[in-house]
């Protein structure tokens, strides 16, 4: 058994492109969301799953996992068990892609059939691999006590560390397609050049920032990594 259904990105895109998606019987039931917790969750619970809750009865019980790996990997204990608790877990969209997310999620190409002449959604957002109801983005951030006149607003500008000296910082995550699309563009690939990736052409061009690197991680360890560089180094992360 799999896990029913997978959330592209995030979010309960399943059950909320439309009321004929939401089958009488189950509104009785209630629905298990497997995320990745903290501040986000508490976004999602504001924005999507307290109004789907209002609007069709259905109890959303989220289930906070951490990150992407751990949520995988339970994920894959759940089925090798064959107890399946949850019914939707959310995965970014690009890793919905890999061949092996389908042994852990259900096939929904049927489920999707009833969306595809819907003018009101994008192209993709519900597929065999899973329902897409937000996108994403990668930013730049500065701090503007430091950078008064402008920070760096492109990625060759990032790489350029005399222009804008500082710590860099970059998410941790274990899929590392953000920093190697960057790293690509900062070295003056055509975006639309950037695919199939040049890895050892990124990681050489990762290793310029590696002096200057610093203060990365999660989410909700980088605030507190950001300040406490804040406090401590007299030019702070990026």
């Amino acid at each position: 058994m799999k896990i029913k259904f997978v959330i592209g990105l995030c979010g309960l895109a399943t059950f909320s492109l439309g009321s004929s998606a939401v089958p009488a019987m189950a509104q009785d039931r209630q629905v298990v969301l497997a995320s990745s917790g903290g501040a986000y969750d508490t976004v999602l619970r504001e924005y999507w799953l307290d109004p789907f809750e209002q609007a069709t009865g259905i109890k959303l019980i989220v289930v906070p996992t951490g990150g992407s790996d751990e949520r995988r990997a339970r994920v894959q204990a759940l089925i090798e068990a064959a107890d399946v608790s949850w019914d939707i877990f959310v995965e970014g969209e690009m890793d919905a892609k890999a061949p092996s997310h389908a042994e852990r999620a259900a096939n929904i190409d049927e489920f999707c059939r009833q969306f595809g002449d819907r003018p009101d959604l994008l192209l993709g957002s519900c597929e065999a691999s899973g329902a897409l109801f937000g996108r994403g983005a990668t930013l730049i951030a500065h701090n503007k006590n430091h950078f008064p006149n402008g920070g760096p607003t492109n990625w060759e500008e990032f790489w350029d560390t005399t222009e804008f000296r500082g710590v860099r910082a970059m998410p941790a995550h274990t899929d590392a397609w953000r920093q190697l699309t960057a790293a690509l563009l900062a070295d003056g690939v055509p975006r639309d050049k950037l695919c199939p990736m040049d890895v050892d052409r990124a990681f050489k061009k990762l290793d310029e920032l590696r002096p200057m690197s610093g203060c990365g991680g999660r989410p909700a360890t980088r605030r507190f990594k950001v300040s406490a560089m804040e406090s401590m180094m007299p030019e702070s992360c990026i």
